[in-house]
């Protein structure tokens, strides 16, 4: 990506930072340092506060945790209290030991008997007297898992219309192998639909890549409703310089962090549906999040391309799914009007005075911006 596209730029906006130095007054001498961490304090943490895990019924029943610590001058037992416990499912040790020298110490936690489908919870906490004053990280944690069996369908015909709002890519349509909730048919995910399989992605020679390699990044879709389809927001582990993108959909903006209900959002339009095989969305009703871009969502799906075609289906044909406007309006979006040779073998990608397309339409309502349907590296501005 950073090689075909370097020389198209994303109008971004620059961050002033100033910063102020106030001169000392008297007052300073009344400063007192703080009380330190008495010497036998050792200052024991956990690194994450919270964690969910997600695991195959065919997979290991267990987990293996770690226990942190400032102080390390000498060997040391401290005793795990549990705050939480789903159902008893977990079996946690009562002592965690660490060796002379050493800052950490792991663990492992099992659950034996927890059932498919079911979330458990384990909260652990230590001791007041193994805590210190300004400890890192957090005295207790809390993590959940569940069970999961996912089912491949085989591969799905994935057309994207989230980067698109940034970058003119085009509308890529590519095969990711698609997966079934077992215990709730027509919840699916995509695996690695941002990874490798992203044609605009890129591996360099320094063994980094646009995507996180270190691990599979699954795409959430519910479609359990199949006209009240929507997308949580989730982490796609695709970064092309502004952060993990984000992406998800309207209606699961506002049901998760409005409690808006799945009916109120159907009857916005603001759902998508699931039709003979295929999960499309309305136009603009998909989001995008680039958290070092910006500290909003921004909206995707723009041209209305986002599909998902489940394996053994059919994508639309071009006259079910392109046929024009049949309003009798005259406004065809995106046709450029019959016999417009200019428009052969171009796709418009924008029209009008996006902010976020501004550096490639200028502010011109009637710019439109093509990419060449044969070498997507090609674009032209038209009036």
């Amino acid at each position: 990506m950073k090689n075909i596209f370097k020389y198209i730029s994303m109008a971004t906006t620059a961050l002033a930072v100033a910063f102020a130095l106030s001169a000392c007054d008297d007052d300073d001498d009344d400063y007192t340092v703080g009380e330190a961490d008495p010497s036998d304090v050792s200052g024991v943490y956990f690194s994450t506060y919270t964690a969910s895990y997600e695991l195959d019924p065919d997979e290991g029943t267990e987990l293996t945790m770690t226990l942190s610590r400032h102080n390390t001058a000498s060997a040391l037992s401290v005793s795990l209290e549990v705050a939480e416990n789903t159902d008893n499912v977990f079996d946690v040790p009562s002592t965690v030991s660490f060796a002379s020298g050493e800052a950490d110490a792991e663990f492992t936690v099992s659950f034996p008997t927890a059932d498919v489908g079911i979330v458990y919870t384990l909260a652990l906490t230590v001791p007041d007297e193994y805590v210190g004053i300004y400890t890192d990280g957090y005295w207790e944690t809390s993590l959940s898992i569940e069970r999961v069996k996912w089912n491949s369908l085989g591969n799905a015909s994935y057309t994207d219309d989230f980067i698109t709002t940034f970058w003119p890519t085009g509308n890529p349509t590519y095969e990711v192998e698609i997966q079934e909730k077992d215990s709730a048919p027509g919840l699916y995910r995509l695996v690695n639909p941002y990874g490798a399989a992203y044609p605009y992605n890129e591996v360099y020679d320094d063994g980094t890549a646009d995507w996180d390699m270190s691990q599979d990044w699954y795409f959430y879709i519910d479609a359990q409703d199949p006209y009240g389809v929507y997308i949580e927001l989730q982490e796609t582990g695709m970064d092309w310089g502004y952060g993990n993108i984000i992406m998800g959909s309207l209606a699961y903006y506002y049901m998760a962090g409005y409690g808006y209900t799945l009916d109120e959002m159907k009857s916005s339009g603001y759902t998508g549906t699931l039709e003979n095989g295929v999960i499309t969305f309305p136009t603009s009703t998909l989001l995008i999040f680039m958290p070092d871009y910006s500290s909003s969502y921004d909206n995707a799906n723009l041209n209305g391309a986002f599909m998902v075609v489940l394996p053994g289906y059919s994508a639309p044909s071009d006259d079910e799914d392109e046929g024009g406007d049949d309003s009798g309006d005259g406004d065809d979006s995106g046709d450029t009007g019959e016999g417009d040779e200019e428009s052969t073998g171009w796709t418009a990608l924008y029209t009008g005075d996006y902010e976020y397309s501004q550096a490639f339409t200028g502010t011109d309502p009637g710019l439109t911006l093509y990419v060449n349907d044969e070498d997507p590296t090609l674009y032209k501005i038209t009036n």
